[in-house]
């Protein structure tokens, strides 16, 4: 064969990769993409966890994002996930009903991957990884031991469908207001936790307590310009978690949007 020939054969394998490449990806059976009736994500609805059926109406792109990646969902709904960069706004704050079906027995995990899919095909979502340095809060242990306020328990209420949503300490998403005392509760994975932290401290937060399991936490405490017989929130979570919350400036990992186009057509 002659040199003319090899280069010619070199170049299709190499052109092919990434072909086969993306026919490994894991995939829905089958998906639908529109943009939603409704002009508001305000009555969202999501399911992704349990049986084949993959549903989300009224979701925000940028919600979507957050479940195929695993960041804040809550915090994105709210468009104030700074773990996600980039992106025209007015997209990424649209609203979209999506339908799919995964295979019998896909896992959470997994259709998380397809979700990615999904997002990379019909969006053409591009997005990358970039660490900065950024100022931040560090979760550790003020002793060697978790407070009595922050429990073993085997709750998650991130994983909670339906009515298993209304079991304590899930009926709350994050600081409620009783009687004039805040209260900060919730349960799951120190991720979770750091998570709510993050909502309620307004700068991104990383656990460096070491603890690893599900835990169940509450704690009351006051803001900065009551004027009642409770403690301030850092106080508070030292007090009754037995954590302490250090500030600092340190590495963060956030997802860069390089580009997103609206849904091609079902």
């Amino acid at each position: 064969m002659t040199r003319l020939g090899l280069l010619l054969l070199a170049v299709l394998a190499v052109t092919a990769l990434p072909v086969a490449a993306q026919s490994d990806l894991p995939r829905f059976e089958v998906a639908s993409v529109k943009p939603s009736a409704r002009s508001s994500t305000f009555f969202s609805e999501s399911r992704f966890g349990l049986g084949t059926v993959v549903r989300f109406r009224s979701v925000s792109l940028r919600a979507l994002i957050a479940h195929a990646y695993d960041l804040d969902v809550n915090a994105a709904t709210e468009g104030g996930e700074d773990r996600l960069v980039g992106g025209p706004a007015a997209l990424l704050d649209s609203p979209f009903d999506v339908e799919a079906r995964a295979p019998e027995g896909a896992t959470v995990v997994e259709k998380k991957a397809m979700l990615r899919t999904l997002l990379a095909s019909r969006f053409k979502l591009r997005i990358r990884k970039e660490t900065r340095q950024v100022p931040l809060y560090a979760i550790t242990l003020a002793n060697k031991a978790p407070g009595s306020g922050l429990k073993p328990s085997t709750i998650v209420c991130d994983s909670a469908q339906g009515r298993a949503i209304r079991v304590a300490p899930c009926m709350v998403a994050r600081s409620e207001l009783v009687g004039g005392i805040r209260i900060f509760r919730g349960a799951g994975p120190m991720l979770a936790l750091v998570r709510q932290m993050h909502r309620e401290l307004g700068r991104p937060v990383v656990d460096e307590s070491g603890l690893t399991g599900n835990y169940e936490w509450s704690v009351s405490y006051r803001g900065p310009r009551q004027e009642i017989d409770a403690p301030l929130f850092e106080d508070a979570v030292r007090q009754n978690l037995g954590l302490r919350i250090v500030p600092k400036k340190g590495p963060y990992e956030v997802l860069v949007i390089d580009s997103v186009e609206r849904p091609t057509p079902n």
